[in-house]
Order: C-alpha cells, then sequence, then structure tokens
C-alpha cells in the first residue's frame, strides 16, 4: 500500500531552513506524513546526518533535467534550477499515494492534517490573492501565447498536495518539462506559470487552499488565531532581516545539534537597529537632499557588512 510523503527542496546554503522546517514538522505535526523527502544540489553529509537525527529524511539530488540556456537572471541568481523540483512531485506519485510539498520559508503553527483529505481532480492548491497568471510571466509573453486566459488569479505554489487518483502524473511531468523548455525566457515565478498552463489545458478543476489561513506573510498578512501557516514569501527572509521568535527558537535548536551555520543569518540587535533606520530614513527623506541622502545609505552599507552586500539592507528597500 503507498504511503504519503512531505517534499521540501532547495539549495546547499539554504539546509539551515530546511532543518528549521524539519524541526518545526517534528513538534507540529509529527504524525502528518509517513515519510520526508529533500530534493537539494548538494546538502553536506554532516547537515543530513544531523537533521536525520531529528526524524529519517530522505535527501534526493536533483538536477533540473531540461535545457537552461534561455532562463533569464530571476531563475539563475535569485530561485535557481532547483525550484522546478516541485515537477517531482508528480513523479513521487509513483511511489506514493499522497504527496504535500512544503516551501521551508515558513512556520507551521497548528495541524494541517485536514489538507490530505483526498479530493475528486487529484488537486489541492492555493488561489494566489495578488497576481494573475499573466503577472507571473515577463510582460512579452502576450506576444507569445494564446489560448490561454491570462487575466485570472494565478495559482501560487507554496504549498500544494497531489493524490494519484489524478491518474495522468506521468503525464503531467513531462508537460512540465516540456513546457518550460518551450517558455524558458518568459518566465518570472517560473514553475508556477507552468502549473497554471496545466490546469488550462487539462481543464483542472483544483480544490483550493485558503491563501489567508495557510500563506499569511508576517509582515504584511494577517495573522489571526485561524492562521495556520506563516510564510516569509519575496524578502527578508526570517533569516536576514525578518525576526520571527519561533524560527528563532528552532535554528538556535538546529546550531546546538551542530548544524551548519545560516551564511545569511542576521541577529536580532541588527535586526532591530535595521528597521530603526528605517524609520528614520523616512523622515530624512523630507528633510535632507538627495545627495546627503544616499551618502547616509552608502555609509550604512558599509556598517552592515563586511562585503559590503548585506542582504537585510538590500531587500528592506
Amino acid at each position: 500500500m503507498k504511503k504519503s510523503v512531505l517534499v521540501t527542496g532547495g539549495t546547499a546554503k539554504n539546509a539551515p531552513a530546511i532543518a528549521v522546517l524539519i524541526l518545526n514538522i517534528k513538534q507540529i505535526n509529527n504524525h502528518l506524513v509517513d515519510d520526508i523527502i529533500v530534493f537539494h544540489d548538494g546538502i553536506s553529509n554532516s547537515d543530513q546526518e544531523t537533521i536525520n537525527k531529528i526524524r529519517p529524511v530522505q535527501f534526493r539530488l536533483y538536477n533540473y533535467p531540461g535545457n537552461t540556456d534561455d532562463f533569464k537572471d530571476v531563475i539563475k541568481n535569485y530561485f535557481s534550477t532547483m525550484i522546478f523540483c516541485k515537477y517531482e512531485c508528480f513523479n513521487l506519485l509513483n511511489e506514493y499515494s499522497t504527496v504535500i510539498w512544503s516551501d521551508y520559508d515558513v512556520i507551521i503553527r497548528k495541524d494541517i492534517s485536514e489538507l490530505l483529505i483526498p479530493v475528486s481532480s487529484g488537486f489541492r492548491m492555493m488561489p494566489d490573492i495578488h497576481n494573475t497568471v499573466k503577472s507571473m510571466f515577463f510582460p512579452e509573453i502576450n506576444a507569445e501565447i494564446n489560448n490561454y486566459n491570462l487575466n485570472i488569479p494565478g495559482i501560487c505554489m507554496p504549498l500544494f498536495v497531489f493524490f494519484d487518483n489524478m491518474i495522468k502524473y506521468n503525464e503531467y511531468y513531462e508537460y512540465c518539462i516540456n513546457q518550460t523548455n518551450k517558455y524558458a525566457s518568459f518566465l518570472y515565478l517560473p514553475e508556477q506559470c507552468i502549473i497554471n498552463l496545466l490546469l488550462q489545458d487539462y481543464n483542472i478543476k483544483i480544490e483550493p487552499i485558503d491563501f489567508n489561513i495557510y500563506c499569511a506573510h508576517p509582515k504584511f498578512g494577517k495573522i489571526t488565531n485561524s492562521t495556520k501557516i506563516i510564510h516569509a514569501y519575496a524578502q527578508p527572509k526570517f533569516w536576514n532581516g525578518l525576526y520571527n521568535a519561533t524560527w528563532e527558537k528552532y535554528y538556535k535548536k538546529w546550531r546546538r545539534m551542530d548544524g551548519s551555520k545560516y551564511v545569511e543569518y542576521v541577529k536580532r540587535d541588527r535586526f532591530i537597529i535595521n528597521k530603526l533606520f528605517n524609520f528614520i530614513k523616512k523622515i530624512l527623506k523630507h528633510i535632507v537632499g538627495p545627495v546627503i541622502y544616499k551618502r547616509i545609505k552608502e555609509v550604512w552599507i558599509l556598517c552592515c557588512s563586511k562585503d559590503n552586500e548585506d542582504s537585510m539592507y538590500k531587500h528592506s528597500n
């Protein structure tokens, strides 16, 4: 009998955040699934061994199987081709009856087992409250694509569940690779673009996941007692300028286990200083000239980083 699995994935440098997710699941949703799979591009053996002390995890190396020549910088330098490991969730339906994906920049606050209740289409996915399908592509897509409704709300993919009753999961996987190759130069929110095309091409009716409950941003979203998942989408993240006490608790536990240090980790004192500076700069913009204000920002960057590229500042404007 097939089992259930939770899947996540990321680059080697994000091993600490992946570990935090596993610690979070262990405490809040330990019996959610039978297995956990992490797709990665080279997480160290040491970190793999340490994560397996939290609970057993399968680590699977991932290389995007398609052509990468036409990808824009947003994929190569921001997301990385690891973003396409989400397509592997279709393949995993050959092994598992239920596959739930979670991004690793989240805090899970409550039991989410209701998401694993099967649905007739085999797709439980999240309608985006911010983006249309069109806005997930670069604007040039308008001249290249036909027969799709690009103006409807898009489906976003920080959290989704696939069930093996969708039947054509192997065909869907091949579709995703082929369409990614075809539209490579137009992909802005890459894997989301392709999944939205798939849903229309196959006329798939998803079972919706509530964005406000399962994807509330810690800064811009409305966090209530009903909120089950806090998701630090965009920038900054919990580790580079967006402080979250729960995430810090898990990260400190990971470090006590001798897990690797987060290269971009920002301590709370720097986080508070950064917030104070952001408040001050709003005032400065109105009382000093552009030349002086520019110089103040340059000095701040030098103070915040040894290599003048502090990610906390870079993403706070």
